[in-house]
């Protein structure tokens, strides 16, 4: 009698299928688990009210997929969203009127006319930000660099100058108009400079665009047996986006799987060597 190789060690493939049938792979692949269950209800009877019978009812199912990868496409097929990629550039700033300044608060829009225009002098020091202008005097401004909270030195303007230091850990410097000592207090505006994008950039934004259904597969490739689950439809619920100080980012995903009629089941698994 032929022996039967038993043991499963590790997931090493996870691969989903969307229904325009393009293949997603986990790059790290975690974990792998299916869990089918039923309801049940008990008939009990006798003396000590014992359990005389179980029938089950309303089978469930749900498949408990990890992963340790941060990518664009799988969330957008677990969460739904949308792609939008970023192309190439240099660096730059990146928003606002001609001078790259916003108005971000107030009626009079006087920092937007008292910078005539915002210098990235180093590029190799250059980190994707935004930054919080706010006129603390008619002549005066203090910037906050928004990812990290920093505040910098108060800034006194003078008309028309070149080479105010606006972050001075990252090269960026802007110029003044004649208009620069006539600010009006308490007014905010905002500037946004990028790092050059030489690869792949991508955002994803979690709108209105539902994630579709998937199959899923996973494989193990143990001692020369291979043990293959495969998940006809599932529906994924979302994904989770978190950030640790000290670890690694393991996302468990959790979700139902369907029932399909063509195939007549929820799952099945392959045991071949």
């Amino acid at each position: 009698m032929t022996q039967f190789k038993n043991f499963s060690f590790g997931v090493d493939h996870i691969t989903m299928i969307n229904s325009a049938y393009n293949v997603f792979r986990f790059n790290d692949p975690q974990k792998c688990e299916v869990n089918l269950s039923y309801e049940t209800t008990v008939h009990r009877g006798g003396d000590s009210n014992e359990v005389r019978a179980i029938a089950i009812h309303s089978r469930t199912a749900e498949v408990a997929l990890g992963t340790g990868s941060v990518d664009a496409e799988l969330a957008q097929l677990l969460t739904g969203g949308t792609i939008t990629s970023l192309g190439t550039s240099a660096a730059s700033i990146t928003t606002g009127s001609a001078s790259g300044v916003n108005s971000l608060f107030g009626g009079t829009d006087t920092i937007a006319s008292g910078i005539s225009t915002v210098t990235i002098n180093s590029p190799t020091l250059i980190k994707t930000s935004d930054y919080y202008l706010k006129a603390t005097a008619t002549d005066g401004l203090t910037v906050t660099r928004v990812n990290d909270g920093k505040v910098f030195t108060a800034v006194t303007l003078t008309n028309s100058a070149a080479g105010l230091t606006l972050d001075s850990e990252r090269g960026i410097v802007f110029s003044t108009t004649a208009s620069a000592t006539s600010l009006t207090v308490n007014e905010k505006a905002y500037i946004s400079a990028r790092t050059a994008i030489s690869i792949i950039n991508q955002k994803i934004a979690f709108d209105t665009n539902q994630p579709c259904e998937l199959t899923v597969r996973a494989t193990v490739d143990y001692c020369g047996y291979e043990r293959q689950i495969n998940i006809p439809v599932s529906k994924p619920t979302g994904s989770v986006q978190m950030m640790s100080p000290t670890e690694f980012q393991v996302q468990d995903l959790t979700f139902p799987i369907a029932y399909d009629t063509i195939l007549d089941e929820l799952c099945d698994m392959t045991l071949q060597g």
